[in-house]
Order: structure tokens, then C-alpha cells, then sequence
């Protein structure tokens, strides 16, 4: 019996250590109108709020904001814009880091994670790269226009988000 349960502290023990990465680890937001301290207290407040974010790094002199997200979170992407929206700014872009050992690519570009379903607008990533950096397309992240007209693939008709991989 002592076996069994030393066996079972041991699991659990190795378990509890190798959790899971999030899919999205760090996230980038490009704020437009951020001049003071004061608007990035504003913005910071926002964002906090989101129980998926860890922690905020603002930045006010190049007027952006760092996201760490938490282990083992989804991440909705629109809700950190609509965060940043609530404190009365306007997102001028937004990039995420993701792992890319944990992302369903397709030959078509499609990704499936769990933070959503993405459209790679750009070429299919290149193999040996574990963390990669996604700009999101389109409203609300940026004023970049999506061509949506006639999509070559069922992903790119049902994407939740539109991205491009930086190289």
C-alpha cells in the first residue's frame, strides 16, 4: 500500500511540473492616442480586468502594451482591443507570440488553436521556429483591410481571425 501511494506523490509530483504552455504566450498592442500617464494607468485598468492576462507592461514613450497571458488561458483577441476601446483609445495593431510545437497548420494556411481558428495570409510558416509572431489583420487590430471576396478555402470563409506571420 505504501508503494502504491509513494507511486501516486511521484505522479502527482512530475504532473504538476510539466504543465502545458499557452498557446498564445505574450501579446503586443500598438495603442493610438496614448499621450499621458494618466491615459496609460486607463488602458492598463482595462486590460488587467481580462482573466487571461497575467500581467501589463505600458510603455508609454513607444505607446504600446506587453500582455503575458496565463498558463493554460485562452486568449480573446478582440477582447483585449474592446479593452483598450473601453479606455477610450483605438488599437493601432496588435501582434501575438505563439508556440508554434502546439499549432494545427494545413497546407492552405489554417491554423487551429485554442485560442481560435486563423487565416495565414501570408506563407505557411517555416519549419524550426518554436515561438512565432502573428500580426492580426483587419478591424479592430489595425486600418489594414482584409480582402474577404470570394475565399479560396473553407478556413479563410470561417476564420476567426485573419493573420500574418513575421518571417
Amino acid at each position: 500500500m505504501k508503494t502504491i501511494q509513494c507511486l501516486f506523490i511521484i505522479w502527482v509530483f512530475l504532473a504538476g511540473g510539466t504543465a502545458a504552455q499557452a498557446q498564445t504566450q505574450k501579446v503586443s498592442v500598438s495603442i493610438s492616442g496614448l499621450t499621458c500617464s494618466q491615459c496609460s494607468r486607463s488602458v492598463e485598468m482595462q486590460l488587467k480586468k481580462l482573466a487571461f492576462i497575467q500581467s501589463v507592461e505600458m510603455d508609454l514613450k513607444n505607446t504600446t502594451a506587453v500582455l503575458n497571458i496565463r498558463s493554460n488561458a485562452r486568449t480573446d483577441f478582440r477582447a483585449i482591443a474592446r479593452a483598450v476601446t473601453d479606455a477610450g483609445f483605438s488599437v493601432a495593431g496588435l501582434e501575438a507570440s505563439m508556440y508554434a510545437s502546439q499549432l494545427k497548420i494545413d497546407n492552405n494556411g489554417c491554423m487551429q488553436s485554442a485560442d481560435g481558428r486563423f487565416y495565414i495570409v501570408n506563407s505557411p510558416l517555416t519549419s524550426g521556429r518554436d515561438l512565432v509572431t502573428f500580426e492580426f489583420l483587419g478591424k479592430p487590430f489595425n486600418s489594414f483591410k482584409v480582402k474577404q471576396q470570394s475565399p479560396s478555402t473553407p478556413c479563410q470563409k470561417n476564420a476567426t481571425y485573419f493573420i500574418k506571420a513575421r518571417q
